[in-house]
């Protein structure tokens, strides 16, 4: 479901700014989160996240995107409609007001999964 929302995202995306967007990282191991997390902290660079474990990342429910061809030096603009564009689907970044703006996460799975498990594996 998180890999549809974010196709569609994709999309909406396309046709407000007129440039693919791609997945710079979807799915991270416990190793690769803790070494990002040490990045500007025991590390040099500057922080690029306040996770210290893939939490969404680490159950394939989170990615950070970008436009193909700038990248993280898109123009503002575009981060704010990403943000309004993705939460009309259902996702998230509770990171962007601390400058985290590609990031999107599927919040509300586990919960949905958890009850869908509960059903038997049956809808609704």
């Amino acid at each position: 479901m998180f890999r549809k929302r974010l196709e569609q995202l994709f999309a909406l995306l396309l046709e407000h700014t007129g440039e693919e967007w791609h997945v710079i990282e979807g799915y991270r191991s416990a190793e690769r989160q803790l070494w990002l997390y040490e990045q500007g902290r025991t590390r040099q660079g500057r922080i690029v996240t306040w996770m210290k474990e893939p939490k969404y990342h680490g159950k394939g429910l989170a990615a950070d995107i970008a436009p193909s061809r700038h990248g993280y030096n898109a123009p503002e603009e575009w981060w704010s409609m990403k943000q309004h564009l993705a939460s009309g689907l259902g996702l998230t970044d509770p990171a962007f007001e601390k400058g985290d703006k590609g990031h999107v996460q599927m919040d509300g799975m586990q919960t949905e999964a958890a009850s869908w498990v509960s059903r038997g594996f049956k809808d609704g």
